[in-house]
């Protein structure tokens, strides 16, 4: 059994579509993001962050995040009913 990557900080995707790669150098995109979803941050490298996300793990570019306000972070359905998490 795989162990769950440990989350050293929590983030929100900072723009509709927010790219997700699967490599570390921003290549091979492997999702995008709607604005306000949660990364849970597992490791930095300099303007990179390894992310966790409700679908599925990758990289994202730092300039691509933002700090969430605990006030209005929810849980919520989306559109295929998956439980996801964000503002």
């Amino acid at each position: 059994m795989k162990a769950m990557p440990t989350i050293k900080k929590h983030l929100i995707s900072s723009k509709e579509h927010t790219p997700v790669y699967a490599l570390e150098n921003l290549t091979m995109l492997r999702m995008n993001l709607p604005k306000g979803n949660w990364l849970g941050v597992i490791e930095r490298k300099i303007d990179r962050l390894r992310i966790l996300t409700t679908n599925g793990e990758g990289w994202i570019s730092t300039e691509d995040v933002a700090e969430p306000n605990q006030f209005e972070f929810k849980i919520f359905h989306d559109s295929n009913g998956m439980l996801q998490y964000g503002i």
